[in-house]
């Protein structure tokens, strides 16, 4: 989508699917992350030769295979989350493995299989090594998601709003029910972004 030199207006950087105004969209295969794994690479030409044909897509252009879950619902700090508990303080051993969401994560955004299939023969990944996904897969990369480690103002929501994560916990009345509370909205997280981002083909 231009990733990282489209930030910064200078350079023009765009997809192929914007440069061709959507023309070429029926023969473009995206296969984004930063740096693009190159299973995802040998796979997808593995397919086309095998198959005689793209492999089924989202609605941005890639492969359901390596982009049709959402890394929040794999994401091995989830019980964290819906336990209410996200790192705050780096320093803090006791959050040492707690939900990144305060820390800048876009787990909640971002359609990837990083937490299923990791990087340099499946030995670690971004949250796994105690960084908060970046969103790299999604078209909002990199301008769309900075400052990469601020707190995100909500967690998207089935509708098109978002329910800051704290307000979930007061309104439910209590700590002892926040994660109940927390597991609805990740429910609704991810009813959220399929609605908006789900939609396959099999061309």
């Amino acid at each position: 989508y231009g990733g990282i030199p489209a930030a910064c207006e200078l350079t023009g950087a765009v997809g192929v699917s914007k440069l061709f105004d959507g023309q070429l969209d029926a023969k473009i295969i995206n296969l984004p992350t930063c740096p693009l794994k190159p299973d995802h690479f040998v796979a997808t030409v593995l397919y086309y030769l095998t198959e005689q044909k793209i492999p089924p897509r989202d609605s941005h252009l890639r492969p359901t295979a390596f982009y049709g879950m959402l890394l929040h619902d794999n994401c091995p700090r989830r019980g964290h989350f819906e336990a209410g508990e996200f790192l705050t303080d780096w320093n803090d051993p006791n959050q040492n493995r707690w939900c990144l969401f305060k820390k800048g994560c876009k787990g909640p955004w971002t359609y990837t299989d990083c937490s299923l299939h990791q990087w340099n023969d499946n030995i670690n990944f971004c949250i796994g090594a105690s960084g908060p996904c970046a969103g790299c897969s999604q078209p909002e990369f990199y301008a769309g998601f900075t400052p990469l480690y601020a707190e995100q103002a909500g967690l998207p929501v089935a509708g098109g709003t978002q329910v800051n994560v704290d307000t979930v916990g007061e309104v439910l009345g209590g700590a002892a029910v926040v994660a109940v509370g927390l597991h609805a909205v990740g429910r609704a997280v991810t009813a959220g972004r399929k609605d908006k981002d789900e939609g396959g083909d099999g061309k």
